[in-house]
């Protein structure tokens, strides 16, 4: 029937429930399952494990649930929410998850789907966005919403309220306390369910230090009768029933921490879980793990600041085949997000990626810096081998990195054991001792470590930068004591750059830049926007005779442009890899042109083009040599002056304190 007057609309509901059996099924949701959903049909049937949820349901207010890996729980959510809508008054249910795609993707069709197998399909109406009575459509209704903002959590007040929190170990904590408070009326209900990956947050402390105020249940795959014994058989032979993977998706328990796993599985599902809302920034990065002609995958992945995007992929491809594989993916992500700097393609140069690397070496049209890695290569004083190193990245910055949901991916990271080498360092185990235990080659995760692999061209000027080191690239500046220097660089076709620092007497703070070939006086106006300044420099060409003398132009704006009569590029830049390296230089990260040129600064280039690609790096080299002569001194009274990106770089003195 696909229209509806009021005496039809009540008719219909009447004919599936009367005021006696809604109140009889509101008191047996199993019933109400098997009768209205199921309706008897012998190919729908309820495990023992749904049963005992959905009566866990019924009778509680906040029940959290943890399971392995499917034995039906989404279903006996979907379950639940048309148990509730049918069996009380303008009910109000939202459905939630970390992420919108897990809505989309699990949730809100399962629930369609019993919906339309259900006695009660035709009085209800399913969309994208919300499910509701079609007669009381304002009032009775369930909806999904994504748990980002506590906001979308907000005004969820009504006398019979359940909230579902699917995939809830990614649940962060402001959400679950937006969550709660809600929870004020005489039904309300919250039903927290997920494969249990991490070990902190919400999720976990309603097992643990919360457990108190939850009815909580472990579901293990080994008693549902909907999981295969190959599906459990394939964790227990490849990676043993010890292992965090075997752990959570098999027994339904919280992981451990694998004795010999490098990374833990609850920090890369913590990694994961950040992918919906870590947006892109800074430079992008490409990561290539080269296969040919064999079982082995040719992988890339690509990253644009700590987001990392999901892989391309390539089964018994050729040399040529990887490398336009490279410049396709390039050419996409410039149309994608409209970056025009250069990106650094890191490839795996052993075996046959060597002829991946000298193919892209011959593009001229794409703006690449391709750099050969070699997992065999030498490691450093923490890690054995260039493998290990570049694991280890991985690790350390994992807790900002944004990884995309793959499963494959995360099998890979999670089941890489370490040891420790006969000198003391650590080793990642080979990708051939890998493949031998675990029949398969890990090529997901050396692209991702290609990735993020600190590594330089060799013709790089400061070789150990890295943008992803926060003790470097800051997000904000909080210095104290200090003054604020400018250095201004112009390049003979007068493409002007200009950098602006404090000095501490001990470390460079970098919190702004300027580039571009705009007339002197927006120069000037820049610079004026960032006084008081203690002293501004500048290069050479700035002091040239009468006719052209820009330092003179800069007078008549009433910037004094003083002129470093001892500048010596080479020992500015010997003193300028000593401060990277002891991290006494320190970058505002929206100083993206700087860092970016920093990265990429190298000396094959002619001077002509030294000065207009890398003229930041120049003007830091002349602030670097200026303040050499301040450098050596035991002691300064400085003002302090406290940073305040709101405040339109103009600080102001709060009081005085001696650097040593």
């Amino acid at each position: 029937m696909n229209r509806y007057d009021k005496r039809e609309k009540k008719l219909l509901y009447g004919d599936i429930f009367t005021a006696e059996s809604v109140n009889y099924y509101r008191h047996d949701i199993v019933g109400f399952v098997e009768d209205i959903i199921f309706q008897g049909k012998p190919e729908y049937y309820l495990s023992s494990q749904q049963k005992d949820l959905l009566i866990a349901i019924q009778e509680n207010k906040r029940i959290s649930v943890k399971s392995g890996k499917g034995i039906g729980k989404t279903a006996t959510l979907s379950f639940a929410m048309l148990w509730f809508l049918c069996c009380f008054d303008s009910p109000k249910i939202v459905c939630t998850a970390p992420s919108y795609p897990t809505l989309k993707s699990a949730l809100w069709p399962e629930v369609a789907k019993w919906l339309g197998v259900s006695l009660v399909k035709n009085i209800f109406s399913h969309g994208e966005e919300r499910l509701y009575l079609i007669e009381k459509p304002k009032n009775w209704w369930a909806e999904p919403r994504t748990a980002k903002d506590k906001e979308n959590m907000q005004g969820l007040h009504a006398d019979n309220l359940l909230i579902v929190v699917d995939e809830a170990s990614g649940l962060s904590q402001d959400i679950s306390e937006a969550l709660d408070t809600t929870l004020t009326g005489s039904n309300n209900k919250i039903v927290m369910i997920g494969n249990p990956t991490q070990v902190v947050g919400p999720f976990f402390d309603a097992f643990n230090k919360f457990s108190g105020r939850w009815i909580t249940r472990t579901y293990s795959a080994l008693d549902s009768p909907f999981v295969l014994p190959e599906q459990v058989s394939y964790y227990e032979e490849k990676y043993g029933k010890t292992h965090d993977l075997y752990r959570v998706n098999i027994l339904g328990e919280f992981p451990t921490g694998s004795p010999n796993a490098f990374i833990k599985l609850s920090d890369i599902h913590a990694s994961v879980s950040r992918s919906s809302t870590t947006h892109g920034v800074g430079e992008i990065e490409i990561g290539l793990d080269v296969a040919r002609f064999g079982d082995d995958l040719t992988v890339l992945y690509w990253r644009h600041g700590f987001k990392v995007y999901p892989c391309k992929l390539l089964s018994k491809s050729s040399t040529v085949d990887s490398a336009n594989l490279v410049i396709n993916t390039v050419r996409e992500i410039r149309k994608k997000t409209g970056f025009d700097r250069t990106i650094r393609v890191k490839v795996d140069d052993s075996g046959v990626g060597g002829g991946v690397v000298d193919i892209l070496k011959t593009d001229r049209d794409n703006n690449l810096d391709i750099i050969p890695c070699n997992f065999g290569g030498k490691g450093n004083e923490i890690y054995q081998n260039e493998a290990s190193t570049m694991w280890g990245k991985i690790k350390e910055n994992l807790h900002l990195i944004a990884l995309p949901d793959d499963s494959r991916l995360i099998e890979e990271l999670s089941s890489r054991r370490w040891k420790l080498s006969a000198n003391g360092k650590i080793m990642i185990e080979s990708k051939s001792e890998y493949k031998r235990e675990f029949k398969l080659s890990p090529d997901r995760a050396d692209a991702l470590c290609l990735c993020f692999a600190n590594k330089s061209n060799t013709k790089s000027v400061i070789k150990e930068f890295d943008p992803l080191d926060d003790s470097i690239v800051k997000p904000k500046f909080d210095y104290v004591g200090g003054h604020k220097y400018a250095s201004i660089f112009y390049s003979k076709d007068l493409y002007a750059s200009v950098l602006y620092s404090v000095w501490d007497g001990n470390s460079l703070y970098i919190y702004d830049e300027y580039v571009g070939t705009d007339s002197l006086i927006y120069v000037v106006m820049h610079v004026n926007s960032h006084q008081p300044i203690k002293k501004i420099i500048g290069n050479s060409i700035m002091f040239g005779d009468v006719k052209d003398d820009l330092c003179g132009k800069f007078r008549k704006y009433k910037v004094n442009v003083h002129e470093n009569y001892n500048y010596n590029e080479i020992s500015s830049l010997d003193t300028l890899t000593g401060m990277f390296n002891t991290k006494r230089i320190k970058i505002y990260d929206k100083c993206q042109r700087l860092i970016s040129q920093i990265r990429d600064w190298k000396m094959d280039y002619s001077r002509v083009e030294q000065e207009r690609q890398f003229g930041l790096c120049l003007a830091l080299c002349n602030q670097i040599s200026d303040l050499k002569k301040i450098m050596s001194v035991r002691q300064e009274y400085i003002p302090t002056i406290r940073y305040n990106e709101n405040d339109n770089h103009k600080d102001s003195v709060i009081d005085g304190s001696w650097m040593f």
